[in-house]
């Protein structure tokens, strides 16, 4: 979100998705995904449809989708270059704080806090990291 927020404020989803190579996405979520989250997704012009009961239901049904009809797949948290992007929010703490001890990161799948911990580690080695979940 923060590189969204920042580079492509004032972008249509249609331009977002050309600037990053990137065809129309199209997510594929468990039936328990809040309506808010599938509601914003459909927003920014992205396809959500509904599969299975838990992630990994989803999960397995968006790769046989990609390999079927030969669509990119991106993971949701255990990609790289997911994982890079959340460590923009470590940046963005260590450049707003002086001192850094403790970060806490929501944790689900492992991608926000690989990437907070990563970021934040790289530029205060002394600093913590700690997962929390509801």
């Amino acid at each position: 979100m923060c590189v969204y927020r920042f580079f492509f404020k004032q972008k249509t989803a249609d331009e977002i998705t050309t600037l990053l190579g990137f065809r129309r996405g199209l997510f594929r979520s468990p039936a328990n995904t809040p309506p808010a989250k599938a509601d914003a997704l459909r927003a920014w012009g992205a396809g959500v449809v509904s599969e299975g009961a838990v992630g990994d239901d989803a999960n397995a049904a968006a790769l046989e989708s990609a390999r079927r009809d030969g669509l990119s797949y991106v993971h949701p948290f255990a990609d790289p270059l997911v994982i890079a992007g959340q460590g923009t929010v470590g940046l963005e703490i260590v450049e707003q704080m002086e001192r850094v001890d403790t970060v806490v990161v929501a944790i689900g799948g492992g991608g926000l806090i690989s990437g907070v911990a990563t970021a934040t580690k790289a530029l205060r080695p002394a600093a913590r990291a700690s997962g929390v979940e509801p």
